[in-house]
């Protein structure tokens, strides 16, 4: 269940759902199941029930539906369960929908009746065969904004003309987008479900989150996008609900020189963010107060000469988010900060 620390409630995300499929349930994935782990609500949704329970039951507070690489391009690609060739959109939209019930099962039999479902999609890459959201290469059809914007609200829609569907998901999980243009059009597509769709009376705003792939040894993305570019993406204004943003597979010292160039272009945005004020400026702080956190942790396992080039960037990266207005109360956590550098030694200095 969520704990609290200092006042603020967190949740826990579960992870690794292809993985342990693999590794715990003896189950190949390959260029001949093209949905990869969403291949299990077609031909094993109990062993796929029962993985996400035993996620529950560790301590997961969120489940991530096996809807990662979903896409009607892959059913289509894929085998019934009785071996025909090729499944229907149809069908496909109701095997989609069917993930979630499967998370939310997962969830009770372990009595958790505020267990948290977040609607897993991923990047237009990862349902190519092979897949590509980590290299940004996609096909023709596919490199341009308006038609990513497509192929998101597409699959989206598959689960927002559902009502018991859509009231059943807590979150949408956008992941491992390799480009920033991708990253306009789920935004796009978020905010075209709310404004566009709503003959839908019942359709709740759902918050979300977007998570890239981590920027190359050149510090840009696999498309060529600079940081500057990437948060300009993610920070300009757009009505949908977002609450995060996520860099996946990374380690806390490789985000801290990118810092100061998140926090300065974000900054240019979040003056004129059209969002709610809860969830512009207050927002940015929050997450990176996150990262401070989480590197002054990392730090006390961290050698000095590993350490010393980086505080540097850390602190110029503190010191443009103070600028801010609306972050008077980042102030005693910067003492914190400049506590916890004592400890470290003068070495750090």
């Amino acid at each position: 269940m969520p704990v609290n620390i200092h006042g603020k409630k967190i949740e826990l995300l579960d992870g690794g759902l292809g993985t342990c499929l693999e590794d715990l349930c003896s189950i190949n994935f390959s260029e001949s199941t093209p949905l990869w782990s969403s291949d299990l609500v077609i031909r094993d949704p109990k062993t796929l029930e029962d993985l996400q329970q035993s996620f529950s039951r560790a301590g997961a507070d969120i489940l991530l539906t096996a809807t990662y690489q979903a896409s009607f391009q892959g059913f289509a690609k894929t085998s019934r369960s009785d071996e025909t060739a090729g499944i229907s959109r149809e069908e496909a939209a109701a095997y989609m929908r069917s993930a979630v019930s499967i998370a939310q099962r997962a969830h009770e039999k372990n009595g958790k009746k505020e267990g948290r479902i977040a609607l897993s999609l991923g990047a237009y890459g990862a349902t190519m065969l092979p897949s590509t959201e980590y290299s940004g290469e996609y096909d023709p059809e596919h490199l341009s904004r308006h038609r990513l914007l497509q192929f998101h609200l597409e699959r989206l829609r598959v689960f927002t003309e559902n009502r018991e569907t859509w009231e059943n998901i807590d979150y949408v999980a956008f992941e491992t987008l390799p480009r920033s243009d991708e990253i306009y059009a789920v935004r796009e597509a978020m905010q075209a479900v709310y404004q566009v769709d709503t003959y839908h009376q019942y359709l709740s705003h759902k918050p979300f989150w977007i998570s890239c792939v981590y920027p190359q040894d050149d510090q840009h993305l696999p498309d060529g996008s600079s940081i500057e570019q990437v948060a300009k993406a993610m920070f300009e204004s757009y009505q949908a609900q977002w609450f995060g943003r996520r860099l996946p597979l990374t380690r806390v010292a490789e985000i801290c020189p990118n810092l100061s160039l998140l926090a300065s272009t974000a900054q240019s945005f979040l003056y004129f963010a059209t969002l709610p004020q809860s969830f512009n400026l207050q927002f940015a702080a929050s997450v990176m107060k996150r990262l401070l956190l989480s590197f002054t942790r990392t730090a006390r396992r961290t050698s000095f000469t590993t350490l010393r080039p980086k505080i540097g960037s850390l602190e110029k990266a503190i010191g443009t988010i103070l600028k801010c207005p609306g972050t008077k109360n980042w102030q005693p956590l910067y003492k914190i900060w400049l506590q916890q550098r004592m400890v470290f030694g003068k070495a750090l200095l």
